[in-house]
């Protein structure tokens, strides 16, 4: 593994993802669901890829989750999974769709969460560019339905494939409506000093 990000680092790389969050992907998610909306970064570790179940609740694994993620290629590589519970994603394309709460997630309540999760992963990824100047080409979009260690393996397995480590920062987003997304922000260790030290070169 490269060498560790030091506890000040993380603390300046996380302050940098809220600003970006709060700026920009907060901001979208509120005009989507016509609230207010509030975020909290709840954790920023660095792991090996073998290490990534070390993060994982051991409780979320009997939650059946709803997954969008979407990696990016460029001047630094990202990777973003919005999760919550299947329940609460019934709940929210309900609200996206303007009907009655629905028993099942149709292929429209699923299309309308996935526009969701591309439109917040859209909005984070242009803070990045407008703050850096650093060039980000978003891949295709994923989701699926499934456990929470099964939607983190493929984005966490791409943003670690050349040098088998992981940044993984948590945050949960929350609307005044009681909606709750949960978004991971991964990073290669390389890639997150580089954002740092981009910061640190601008102020």
């Amino acid at each position: 593994m490269p060498s560790m990000m030091n506890e000040t680092e993380r603390d300046e790389f996380g302050k940098i993802l809220s600003s970006y969050i709060s700026e920009k992907t907060a901001s979208a998610l509120s005009m989507m669901l016509g609230t207010n909306v509030e975020h909290k970064l709840r954790s920023v570790v660095q792991k090996d890829l073998v290490e990534l179940d070390d993060i994982v609740p051991p409780f979320v694994d009997t939650i059946t989750m709803n997954g969008v993620h979407l990696n990016t290629q460029g001047d630094l590589n990202v990777g973003l999974l919005f999760y919550m519970p299947l329940d609460s994603a019934k709940k929210l394309a309900s609200k996206l769709l303007g009907e009655q709460d629905l028993k099942d997630l149709t292929e429209l309540g699923q299309s309308s969460i996935n526009e969701v999760g591309n439109i917040m992963a859209g909005s984070f990824f242009n803070a990045i560019s407008d703050k850096t100047g650093f060039q980000l080409d978003g891949g295709v979009p994923g989701s699926g339905i499934n456990d929470y260690r099964s939607l983190l393996e493929q984005p966490a397995a791409e943003i670690a494939s050349d040098s088998g480590d992981v940044v993984v920062s948590d945050v949960v987003l929350s609307g005044d409506d009681g909606t709750k997304i949960h978004v991971i922000i991964l990073l290669n260790t390389e890639n997150a000093k580089k954002l740092v030290a981009n910061h640190n070169s601008m102020n």
